[in-house]
């Protein structure tokens, strides 16, 4: 039961990523042109598989917990300033 709560979560994450990935899919596509080169269907497929890469992408990037990739934790860093020139 474990492993497909895993695969399911990770399928959610992907689809929320691909999602991400088409929006910036879509404003990618423009200087294509595809309405004068290629048509709809070179613009959708585009749209996929660019969308599609950056969600993987961003899931390579957080392999060991998916679920950040979507939330976009990112560690505080240790040090602070401790010098105050007020």
């Amino acid at each position: 039961m474990r492993l497909r709560a895993r695969w399911a979560i990770g399928l959610l994450v992907f689809a929320a990523l691909w999602l991400l990935g088409f929006l910036d899919a879509t404003y990618l596509a423009g200087p294509f042109h595809f309405e004068r080169n290629g048509g709809v269907f070179a613009f959708w497929l585009f749209v996929v598989v660019v969308g599609a890469a950056i969600a993987g992408v961003c899931m390579a990037a957080t392999r060991r917990r998916p679920v950040h990739a979507v939330f976009g934790r990112a560690r505080a860093p240790s040090s602070r300033c401790t010098s105050s020139t007020w």
